[in-house]
Formats: C-alpha cells, sequence, structure tokens
C-alpha cells in the first residue's frame, strides 16, 4: 500500500490540538519517537498512552514495533498535507 504521507513532505498541523483535549481514535498524529518525527493513525487510547498503527502495517514503524506511546510525545494533529502541483 502507498502511504499517505511521504518523507519530507509537508503537512499542517495543530500543534493546539491536544493542549487541553485527548487524542481521538481515528486521528492523524505527529509524535517524536527517537529524535524523529512519525506520522500515524490513533487505533486505541489507554490512559496516558496512544497506540498508533501505520498506512502498511507490514512495513511500518508503529506501536506493532515501538510499542504505545506517550500522549507527551505527541506533536499536534495532522490537519492535511500541502497539495503540490
Amino acid at each position: 500500500m502507498e502511504p499517505t504521507f511521504k518523507e519530507n513532505e509537508v503537512v499542517w498541523v495543530y500543534t493546539w490540538a491536544y493542549l487541553f483535549n485527548r487524542p481521538k481514535i481515528g486521528d492523524i498524529i505527529i509524535f517524536e519517537f527517537e529524535g524523529k518525527e512519525l506520522i500515524k493513525k490513533v487505533a486505541l487510547l489507554d490512559g496516558s498512552s496512544a497506540t498508533v498503527v501505520g498506512d502498511n502495517s507490514a512495513d511500518s514503524l508503529d506501536s506493532n514495533t515501538i510499542g504505545k506511546i506517550a500522549f507527551k510525545q505527541i506533536k499536534g494533529k495532522v490537519l492535511t498535507k500541502n497539495k503540490q502541483g
């Protein structure tokens, strides 16, 4: 499956989205993991952590490989990507 977002693509991120609210299942988020910013979909919520999944479950750096992510790792909610053309 072709990824929705590609490396070095410009995306619009709402950085205040989770200042007073928790993420919701289905939200596309950007978060930090080992110095990298990753974009994934929230699949499950558990206390103060989230399980995230990628588009290509067979080859994705998501919760299947890195485990749950803490809410404090989330940098914001991805709103859209910049259309080029």
